[in-house]
């Protein structure tokens, strides 16, 4: 063993995370306190492949792989796997190994430090969890507008396979004559970031897999991370609210419609006409039964409909129009 092997050993003893060296025959040489605290085996256990005796045996495969990949290419390599802590209970690890050179360029083999990483993956799938079940589509993108994150209402709403949208450009979902438009306002928003909606008030379309095109309106909210600024876009499929307000115009000109041949009949009606509530209370008539009975509109509109029948007639007018009202 080499003074500097002597030095790393002592720097990794008290390192705050697991770490471990491996030799040019991919056995592992070394893993400092830090890893046989967390897995309650003996150095002797861990040397060689017999680390590996901790991992998960759903990850055991891909995780060898891996390792045996980045290792015949002499290539730094990142993987999350579960290795069984000394309760026994597995735990999420992000490890990550880079190649090692002596001074004359020969392969020495690797060195890794991995960390855990299970507060982190458990946040991670809650907060997946809950964006899958947003109601609105919901797009995560980088500063150069290639898409990171989609959920489920995303594919609805556009047709797309996730896997057709991660790390392509957002604008393949906005129309062509939008999309340089499109990527200068991406740009501007960028120098100043800040929550904003689009689309509110105004026409604003998205493009779907089949080249059609659906209203919608986006909240975009600025994310700060460790490695930059991502945007998470919030969409609304607008169509159904543009459907129901449409229907609810049509609906309104028919009233309208319909109120206006009213009117019309009833002012065409031989005679006196008049409407009356459930309190006895007129509330339409005819002009014939204004010129009739001398009686303004104003007055038509409070005077008690009874007080201008005979008073000799007003019970039996009372009693028909509540008969009228019960029987229908």
């Amino acid at each position: 063993m080499t003074d500097s092997d002597d030095r790393f050993g002592m720097m990794a003893a008290g390192a705050p995370v697991l770490m471990w060296t491996s030799g040019p025959d991919k056995g592992c040489t070394f893993f400092n306190k830090g890893w046989l605290d967390f897995t309650g085996r003996a150095l002797e256990q861990e040397l060689g492949d017999g680390w590996s005796d901790g991992v998960h045996p759903e990850d055991l495969d891909r995780c060898l792989r891996t390792y045996t990949d980045a290792f015949d290419a002499r290539q730094e390599f990142t993987m999350e796997y579960r290795l069984r802590r000394h309760d026994g209970r597995y735990r999420w690890i992000l490890d990550r190994g880079v190649p090692r050179f002596i001074p004359d360029g020969a392969f020495a083999g690797y060195i890794g430090s991995a960390y855990d990483v299970t507060e982190l993956k458990e946040a991670e799938e809650r907060s997946r969890q809950i964006l899958e079940a947003a109601p609105n589509g919901m797009i995560m993108i980088t500063r150069e507008g290639a898409i990171t994150l989609v959920n489920r209402a995303v594919e609805e709403v556009f047709g797309y396979a996730r896997d057709e949208l991660i790390g392509r450009p957002i604008e393949m979902l906005v129309p062509e004559r939008s999309r340089a438009q499109h990527r200068d306002a991406r740009t501007g928003y960028l120098v100043a970031p800040e929550r904003r909606t689009m689309g509110a008030g105004r026409e604003l379309c998205g493009r779907r897999k089949d080249g059609s095109e659906v209203p919608v309106e986006i909240g975009l909210t600025p994310i700060q991370t460790s490695t930059g600024t991502f945007v998470l876009a919030s969409i609304i499929d607008i169509s159904v609210r543009r459907k129901s307000e449409q229907a609810a115009a049509d609906a309104a000109r028919q009233v309208e419609t319909e109120r206006q041949v009213l009117d019309a009949v009833i002012e065409n009606l031989p005679g006196l006409f008049f409407m009356l509530d459930r309190q006895g209370r007129r509330v339409r008539w005819n002009k014939e039964r204004e010129r009739v009975t001398g009686y303004s509109a104003a007055e038509l509109r409070t005077i008690p409909t009874l007080t201008q029948v005979a008073p000799e007639d007003r019970e039996s007018l009372a009693a028909a129009i509540e008969r009228g009202f019960r029987e229908g």
